[in-house]
Formats: C-alpha cells, sequence, structure tokens
C-alpha cells in the first residue's frame, strides 16, 4: 500500500506532467519572456535604490559624491 505522501506525490508528479503536455512553444516562451521581464525590473529596482542609498548618506557625511546614474 502507497502512504498518503507518496500518493499525494505521484498524483501531482502525474497532474503537472499531464498540464505540461498541453502547453506549446509559444506559450512557453511567452511566460517565460514575462517571468525574465519582472525579474530584471526587480534587480533594477534593487540595485537602483541601493546606489541611492550610498548617495544619500554620502552626501549626509559631507562627502561630494558622482550623482547616480539613471
Amino acid at each position: 500500500m502507497m502512504s498518503d505522501k507518496t500518493a499525494a506525490s505521484a498524483y501531482s508528479t502525474s497532474g503537472l506532467v499531464m498540464y505540461l503536455g498541453t502547453l506549446d512553444w509559444n506559450t512557453i516562451c511567452m511566460v517565460g519572456g514575462l517571468v525574465l521581464g519582472i525579474l530584471t525590473f526587480a534587480v533594477n529596482w534593487y540595485y537602483k535604490r541601493e546606489n541611492s542609498k550610498v548617495y544619500r548618506d554620502a552626501m549626509q557625511k559631507g562627502m561630494k559624491p558622482n550623482e547616480p546614474k539613471e
């Protein structure tokens, strides 16, 4: 007899494989591009924010740093 966890894992994997079989390459590439675009935005936002923090801290300490680039 299969345990509950093993059965759930088997059924979940089976359902996932069945679902992935219905996708075409156009959909996969579209979703992949969307995910990459969102990740690019998030990383860019994070580093711009950190750069602005460093600039602001340097200005408060009386230094003359280069302005953050846009």
